[in-house]
């Protein structure tokens, strides 16, 4: 699930040097790796660098939570398919969830993305899987209807 990072590091991206960086090959971004939680509410990135760095799609950024609610924090920085920052994404959560459940020692975990908007993700890795719960809101709400027509011949 994790490969080597490349050579151009998010770091001056990111505005701080994470202690780790891994490749999040079935994502296409990367995922750096903070000491303190507060680095990562605290950063403020380039995202124009980040938008540049080689081969991804964005960033998430985290670290473990020295808050009694939550055990990891994160932020996500996706400029290179028009998102700057999300403000909660579960499809970060598939990869936070193995990554610290292999390093808290637990397979259920709670993860606070500290976006301006925020939000908490409960987690809880399941084999090859992650399952994800908490509050969400409706943002859109439609029916997609197929564009494809036969040829009548």
């Amino acid at each position: 699930m994790y490969g080597k990072a490349p050579t151009n590091s998010p770091a001056a991206a990111l505005g701080s040097a994470p202690a780790g960086v891994y490749r999040v090959d079935a994502l296409r971004e990367l995922l750096a790796v903070f000491e303190d939680d507060q680095t990562v509410r605290g950063l403020a990135p380039d995202l124009v660098a980040i938008g540049r760095l080689q081969g991804i799609r964005g960033v998430i950024a985290t670290a473990p939570s020295h808050h009694p609610d939550c055990d990891f924090v994160s932020r996500v920085f996706l400029p290179a398919v028009g998102i700057p920052e999300d403000p909660v994404t579960g499809g970060a959560q598939t990869a936070l969830a193995p990554f610290w459940s292999r390093r808290l020692g637990r397979d259920r975990l709670v993860g606070y993305q500290a976006s301006a908007r925020g939000g908490l993700v409960r987690t809880r890795v399941r084999g090859d899987r992650v399952e994800l719960t908490g509050r969400a809101v409706t943002v859109i709400d439609g029916t997609l209807m197929s564009s494809t027509r036969r040829s009548e011949g």
